[in-house]
């Protein structure tokens, strides 16, 4: 009818202006304040009803233009969003949002860029890497172009773990179950200390919070520690050997043939900035004492902050007394802003939200000066305004001092008695059932489930269906603490309360049965993992084991001194579980223990427990039972359960590709799969076909044969989440294998999906074989250096020697490829000592012949000659002259 209209804003009123200012805001605040800005464009996004001008943009141009610029800034609103989330560190909270914008955008090269470092935040290296491959094929295919300089970076960076990637340096701090509270002068005097020294020692007496306060002075100092901050605590050790073997476990660190666990901690802490926490060392101080003065001989980098009750009398050590918290004084007015008082309402509140302190403020501080301001003491005192009043808890306090003081032992200090009568204050106020469990409970070194509480402290007069109840009212009353995942609540005795639940159990009736039931619950975990090895449900058991480490090793030790014929029942479960965990210290320890302690145990358990001790021999110096182990374990098997054959079998044929004998191998890899066939197994036959592939790959034979071998066990272990041995005996040798017969696409897949996964000395060996085998025969020269240099530090590190040596041989190749004849002379020399029988075929050393030429045979000698001979952490000096 002719009718038009027209709508009137007044201003910028719309949608449109109202998205445009907000991405304006956002790109200026993204790295401010990235909350707020995620907080805003979810508001401006949830404006959006759909495409913009719908049912007429297709039909007018100028609509058409303006809806696609619409649509442009929702895509770039999107994107900033997930800036802000990279920026905030919820990478894990918006993944899914980012893969929905990757998937949806597939040729958009910024939507992939915050993908990949959302990944790689989440520990999924490999996925990250894949996903530029994926970009890569696609622009390549369908444009005929390469991804932006910015993106080829950003993948390099990724595959060699730039810790710029990282928002914050690694750590392992412990997180904190409740928020900290006052200690300001302490906090900054510590910080100052650690700047000044490199060995800083909180002493104290038990209670005053040495612990809490390292963990909070560690937090406020991640930045000033690019290469980490780990966290040890030795509280469950009772071997002072073992502070070394438990700080090499936490930064990944591998014993290796030859070399001191102590050796390899220095190779890797030489070129790094970190601090490293040794928390409760009164114990163990000697070694303690020892592990801080290797950490501190290590490299100019590293410090150490220790917590003890007594020092570590260390050269340099600087001890900070850590005193109580301030009390009110006497005389002056209170206030309740002391940190004793303020804790002392915080912790209330916790316990009792309707507490009200304002009106019992002179009692709260009569607690906190009787208490002599130990935070431990306060804590313990607060948590029972659920039934008493600060009145009457100081009533309590004044009455039952002389008493509760009597049985003190040892530390008569005032202020070890305060904590020791606070504890037996508390003690006495639980019900008898709440004491037995406390006492019982003290078996446990470290955390423990509801169904551990029940097996070991649910026995007469307590029925196990009690002790949930009875943990509750511990909780309640700080007699214990929470550990809390997202898969269950753990519980924990603090160290100074399991110090005199101990004692009491000690005193009673109780010991040995409690000593009996620890060590039954753990060894039937143990035993039922054995039960699950080599299937698929063996991960969740393993995850299971992980959480109770430390009380394992107690429950071996009582098991070995008291019913070693039981003890023996754990080899089945401890040889995969270690083998899997690439812990060789701990399985030949106990594998070798239980072989003495039970000579004549029937033959499939002893073939368990060779295997056990066989897996770790060689990397404990014991060549012998390496060698002859698994090939009595096999003879021992023959009888035995499928399991055991198998793993027998895969174990003699390891270490005989590692001799040399490829008949061995082969043979053995056979017999894997007789029994699979036997048994109907399909699964584990990827350890066989392992070992065909090995032998395969080793006898120079057939590469695309080898590469179908491998590839079925690469499959089958990821299946069984059998990720070491997927790295282990499949995903390195398949790059390699792949490169050699030119598919350089799946080598490099092949490599990099190994990269993402623990273990440091195949980490190193992946490394190499994508430099050395994948990136240099391409072209890709200056990649190929990074790459190689990265791994064979890395090598060095992990003391993985023969990898090492592999790596010098590359980069010596490398470095004759750029002309640089010194380097490649000297590399070619260096690479000669302990250098695999991989290395040493012809075809890697066709360039020494240009070296040769280059430099005449005479300087080329003098110098191949004398790098032979050069400590290796002096030839890694030489890495940047062949790679930079």
């Amino acid at each position: 009818d002719g009718r038009r209209y027209r709508l009137e804003l007044d201003g910028d009123d719309s949608d449109g202006s109202t998205l445009g200012e907000a991405i304006g805001i956002a790109r200026t605040m993204v790295d401010v304040d990235p909350t707020a800005v995620i907080d805003r464009l979810d508001a401006v996004l949830a404006l959006r009803r759909g495409r913009p001008f719908e049912g007429i943009a297709d039909d007018v141009p100028a609509v058409r233009i303006e809806a696609d610029h619409l649509e442009q800034q929702v895509l770039s609103a999107r994107e900033l969003r997930m800036e802000a989330a990279l920026a905030a560190g919820r990478h894990n909270e918006f993944l899914a949002d980012i893969e929905e914008l990757a998937r949806s955008h597939q040729m958009r090269e910024h939507a992939t860029e915050l993908l990949m470092i959302a990944l790689y935040r989440s520990e999924r290296q490999a996925e990250a890497l894949a996903e530029y491959r994926k970009l890569r094929n696609r622009l390549v295919e369908e444009l005929g172009l390469e991804p932006s300089r910015q993106l080829q970076e950003l993948e390099e960076r990724i595959l060699l773990q730039d810790p710029a990637l990282d928002l914050a340096p690694p750590h392992n701090l412990p997180t904190p179950a409740s928020e900290f509270v006052g200690r300001v002068d302490e906090l900054g005097q510590i910080s100052k200390d650690l700047q000044a020294y490199r060995l800083v020692t909180l002493v104290g007496v038990g209670g005053v919070g040495k612990t809490r306060l390292a963990n909070e002075v560690a937090r406020s100092r991640l930045d000033d520690f690019p290469d980490g901050i780990w966290w040890v605590d030795l509280v469950a050790l009772a071997e002072g050997d073992q502070v070394i073997g438990r700080l090499a476990e936490i930064l990944g660190l591998s014993a290796q043939p030859g070399i001191p666990l102590s050796e390899l901690l220095r190779r890797y802490l030489a070129r790094r900035t970190t601090l490293v926490v040794l928390d409760n060392c009164e114990h163990v101080s000697q070694s303690a004492g020892q592990a801080a003065a290797a950490l501190l001989d290590s490299g100019p980098g590293v410090k150490v902050l220790a917590t003890t009750r007594k020092a570590l009398n260390v050269s340099g050590e600087v001890k900070f007394l850590v005193p109580p918290m301030n009390v009110p004084s006497p005389g002056e007015p209170i206030t309740g802003v002391s940190d004793c008082e303020v804790l002392f309402n915080v912790r209330a509140h916790q316990a009792d939200p309707s507490f009200v302190p304002e009106t019992q403020a002179g009692d709260i501080a009569r607690i906190c000066v009787r208490l002599d301001g130990l935070p431990l003491a306060v804590e313990m005192a607060a948590a029972r305004v659920r039934v008493l009043s600060p009145a009457q808890i100081v009533d309590r306090l004044e009455a039952d001092a002389p008493r509760l003081l009597s049985w003190s032992e040892g530390d008569r200090s005032p202020r070890q008695l305060t904590i020791k009568s606070t504890i037996g204050w508390s003690y006495d106020l639980l019900t008898m059932a709440e004491r037995t469990a406390f006492d019982r409970l003290s078996v446990f070194v470290g955390a423990f489930d509801i169904e551990a509480a029940e097996a070991v402290a649910g026995f007469e007069p307590l029925d196990a269906d009690q002790v949930l109840d009875v943990i509750g009212s511990l909780v309640e009353s700080s007699m214990l603490t929470t550990v809390r995942t997202s898969e269950m609540v753990r519980y924990r005795q603090l160290q100074t309360l399991r110090a005199f639940a101990g004692r009491r159990l000690e005193e009673s009736d109780d010991g040995l049965e409690v000593g009996r039931r620890h060590a039954y619950h753990h060894l039937e975990v143990i035993r039922a993992a054995g039960r699950l090895r080599l299937t698929r449900d063996f991960d969740a058991v393993a995850s299971r084991i992980d959480s109770m480490r430390d009380d394992l090793i107690v429950a071996m030790d009582w098991l070995l001194e008291h019913e070693p014929i039981r003890a023996i029942e754990a080899a089945p479960g401890l040889t995969e579980y270690w083998s899997r965990g690439g812990d060789a210290a701990l399985a030949y320890r106990y594998g070798k223990r239980m072989l003495d302690a039970v000579p004549d145990a029937p033959d499939q358990l002893r073939a368990d427990a060779l295997l056990c001790a066989s897996f770790g021999a060689a990397l404990s110096g014991d060549f012998e039972l390496a060698a002859k182990g698994p090939a009595e374990a096999v003879e021992l098997a023959t009888d035995a359960g499928w399991q055991t054959r198998l793993w027998a079998l895969h174990a003699l044929g390891n270490i005989s590709a590692i001799l040399g004998d490829l008949d061995t191998v082969e043979s053995t890899g056979r017999a894997i799969l007789e029994i699979c066939n036997a048994e109907g197994l399909d699964l584990p036959r990827a350890y066989g076909t392992s070992l065909l592939g090995l032998g395969e790959f080793f006898r120079d034979g057939d590469y695309e044969l080898a590469g179908r071998y491998l590839d079925d066990a690469i499959e089958g272990m990821r299946t069984l989440h059998d990720y070491g041995g997927m790295k282990i005996y499949g995903l390195v040798t398949a790059s390699t294998a792949a490169a050699l017969r030119g598919d350089y696409e799946s080598a490099e897949r092949y490599a990099t999906e190994a990269i993402g996964l623990p273990g440091a000395a195949w980490t190193a060996a992946a490394y190499i074989v994508l430099g050395g085998y994948t990136l240099h025969p391409q072209g890709d020269v200056e990649r190929a250096g990074k790459v190689l240099g990265k791994g064979t530090r890395m090598a060095y590190e992990a003391g993985a020697e023969v990898w090492m040596r592999t790596g010098f041989l590359f980069l010596a190749r490398l470095a004759a490829a750029r002309e640089r004849w010194e380097i490649a002379a000297r590399f070619f020399g260096a690479c000669r000592p302990n250098l695999p029988a991989w290395g040493q075929q012809p075809r890697w050393w066709d360039l020494e012949t240009d070296v040769r030429a280059a430099l005449g045979e005479d300087r080329y000698r003098r110098l191949e000659t004398a790098a032979g001979v050069t400590p290796p952490e002096e030839a890694l000096d030489w890495i940047s002259a062949a790679v930079d």
